[in-house]
């Protein structure tokens, strides 16, 4: 797959403000395999070194408006294999 334009450099905001739901933390993710906690970019980039596949657990309004596009883009670039929408 070929990533054009900025998208190395966007995805370092990838999700850091959203709230984890097992912490209740901004932008604070424990790397499953090391223990490490650490930014969500950061992690995201250790399992793709990894090749270790992730997933993100989204709320409602994941995507919603301008930022659609890289919704989509930001976390298949750091090896995010899927996105699940749910509704409480």
């Amino acid at each position: 797959m070929i990533f054009l334009g900025h998208l190395e450099n966007i995805s370092n905001n990838t999700l850091i403000g959203a709230v984890n739901a097992e912490n209740g933390k901004i932008n604070l993710v424990k790397n499953l395999y090391t223990n490490e906690e650490g930014e969500v970019p950061k992690i995201a980039k250790q399992y793709k070194q990894a090749n270790k596949n992730w997933v993100i657990i989204a709320d409602f309004n994941y995507g919603e408006g301008s930022a659609r596009e890289h919704a989509a883009l930001q976390p298949r670039f750091l090896g995010c294999v899927a996105v699940c929408n749910f509704y409480i």
